[in-house]
């Protein structure tokens, strides 16, 4: 608020005071002047400095207060000016300088737009000044006196604005770089112009005077005729009024018509783009949820040849694949098919494959040992009972050897059970050396493993958060711009009501005032005819009087 008064102080002080004979060429074209322009930006209805500065006589305090005191034009008492021009503007720059410098620089900005203005003022002032000091005075003094603000250029502008003004008067001399100043005479385009004036205004009333009786002749004559012509116009502005009614009544239900119309094909759109909004959010779902379907097909395909994969390295282990066997070498094809990826082979095909060369090999077995004992019997029947010793002989050599190659294999054993008891002692000592940081280790363990897991739901949640915030601002804005729209809507009818009940109320006041006129017509004739009717009976009185004085 305070730099609100400050702005309008400093716009009021941009305004051209009253200077001299300044004045009455100011009121003659104040429609047309600079002051009229401030007057309707700072909202005043009179484009008059004096009524502006008693308006804004309570906002003026401290330095504005000296600078309105400096650019008052009015005269003190037993003294010509109000300052003294030869520091005029000197003063006004330094007070400017001072305002400015205490504002902020958003303010001071916003304040330095009123500078240029206020120092042409100040130089106007100064000029009028000077007129009444100086009959002559050097370009470079006035520029001197002006300060550096003004350059030639601008001086002379600002010289020949006050001459056209009629601020002063007088020319410049650029021969003897003076301004020469002169009071106003006959040979002054002004000042003869206003005695025209009012020589013509003088003789205008001398004629006014003496044509009384003519003048009251031809009023009466102009409303005899006002009379006739609002007579034989009244039919055609009667018919005219009734043939505009009428288009207004058309228009009105034209655009009452509009209305509905664009009320219905603003509902229609408004139905089609919810419709339209259903059926993309139908597709979305719709392919959402065929994403999750491929989704899960896909997590079990995953699972599927990951089960197929794990039972493929158990059956690689146990070494199934490796035999000759037709059922052997369709097994090893089925794994190489499931090292691939391929979902045509998973863990129930593999394991009836499995069953089934398991069969065929227990089957195999079976027939192995038939033969084996098959050939046993055959060597026992073969034997003779010569051969037994020998064979007994045979069995003790062997038996002897097999317990050389037992007790190896003894001696090996325990070399390999002490040297296996010996690590295990070493490795019980390092656990029971580091038992005692073993829960500690644990603990930071399981610690790091908790702050990960924390983190990790910290960032579901705030991912959470930010798509839930996300959703809601999308929602809110389509809301918003629903609202907007419908606002915008009721605006544009209620505008409208508006602006039809604006010209109804605009044709009723026309009407209204036409009757007044035409009532206050017929009661000055009324007036008319009984004054002429008192007169003529005065007369006739006057008359009657006359003749009877006259026998006497």
């Amino acid at each position: 608020m305070k730099f609100l008064k400050k702005r309008v102080i400093l716009a009021t002080l941009c305004i051209l005071p009253s200077l001299g004979s300044n004045e009455a060429h100011a009121q003659q074209e104040c429609e047309n002047t600079r002051q009229n322009e401030m007057a309707e930006k700072l909202g005043f209805s009179q484009p008059n400095r004096r009524f502006l500065k008693e308006k804004i006589a309570d906002l003026v305090e401290g330095k504005y207060a000296e600078l309105v005191s400096l650019l008052d034009a009015s005269p003190r008492p037993n003294s010509l000016f109000q300052t003294n021009p030869l520091t005029l503007c000197n003063s006004v720059s330094k007070l400017l300088d001072e305002i400015l410098n205490e504002e902020s620089d958003e303010n001071k900005q916003d304040l330095e737009i009123y500078r240029p203005q206020i120092a042409r003022i100040t130089a106007k002032i100064l000029l009028f000044q000077l007129s009444s000091v100086y009959k002559t005075i050097s370009l470079e003094r006035v520029r001197s006196l002006m300060g550096s603000e003004f350059s030639e250029i601008e001086m002379e502008d600002v010289i020949i604005e006050c001459l056209n003004a009629g601020v002063v008067t007088g020319q410049i001399d650029q021969m003897s770089g003076s301004l020469c100043f002169s009071t106003p005479s006959m040979e002054n385009s002004e000042f003869a112009g206003s005695l025209t004036n009012l020589g013509r205004s003088f003789r205008g009333i001398l004629r006014y005077t003496n044509n009384l009786d003519e003048a009251k002749r031809m009023q009466d004559e102009r409303r005899s005729t006002v009379f006739d012509l609002i007579n034989v116009e009244m039919k055609k502005e009667h018919l005219t009024k009734c043939k505009r009614n009428t288009l207004i009544n058309q228009i009105k239900k034209m655009r009452q018509d509009e209305e509905t119309r664009a009320r219905k094909i603003e509902t229609a759109k408004l139905l089609k783009d919810q419709k339209e909004k259903e059926r993309k959010e139908r597709e979305l779902l719709e392919k959402n949820r065929k994403q999750a379907k491929e989704e899960m097909k896909k997590i079990h395909r995953q699972q599927m040849i990951a089960d197929a994969q794990k039972h493929a390295e158990t059956i690689r282990k146990e070494g199934y694949h490796l035999a000759k066997t037709a059922a052997n070498k369709k097994l090893s094809k089925m794994l190489k098919l499931v090292e691939k990826g391929d979902t045509e082979v998973d863990r129930n095909t593999l394991a009836r494959q499995l069953e089934m060369v398991k069969d065929k090999e227990k089957k195999l077995q079976m027939q192995r040992k038939l033969e084996e004992k098959n050939k046993v019997d055959y060597g026992v029947r073969a034997c003779r009972l010569e051969e037994i010793a020998i064979l007994e002989a045979q069995w003790e050599k062997q038996k002897a050897k097999d317990a050389v190659y037992y007790e190896e294999q003894y001696l090996l054993k325990e070399a390999e059970n002490k040297k296996a008891f010996k690590r295990k002692k070493r490795r019980a000592k390092k656990l029971k050396e580091v038992r005692s940081y073993y829960e500690e280790y644990r603990k930071k363990l399981d610690a790091a493993h908790e702050r990960k897991y924390q983190l990790y739901v910290e960032d579901y949640e705030r991912r959470k958060k930010l798509h839930e915030e996300n959703r809601a601002e999308k929602h809110r804005k389509e809301e918003e711009d629903r609202l907007f729209k419908e606002q915008e809507r009721k605006r544009r009818v209620e505008e409208e009501r508006q602006r039809l009940e604006r010209e109804k109320k605009e044709i009723a006041e026309k009407e209204e005032r036409r009757k007044q006129q035409l009532l206050k017509l017929e009661q000055e004739e009324k007036e008319r005819e009984e004054r002429r009717k008192k007169d003529e009976e005065a007369a006739k009185l006057n008359n009657e009087q006359k003749k009877k004085k006259v026998p006497n």
